[in-house]
């Protein structure tokens, strides 16, 4: 599923090694108004 992070929590991703234990918080809504895909916006991040 992809992932949608803004500011801080954008920043705080991409320190985050492929194999980090993460705990996520946020919602899922579709790509776009028509699609079908889902994504992930994030609301919290905290590496375990």
């Amino acid at each position: 599923m992809a992932v949608v992070a803004i500011g801080d929590i954008a920043k705080q991703a991409q320190g985050i090694q492929l194999t980090s234990q993460v705990k996520l918080a946020g919602f899922i809504a579709k790509r776009s108004l028509k699609s079908t895909q889902l994504v992930l916006h994030l609301n919290a991040l905290e590496i375990i």
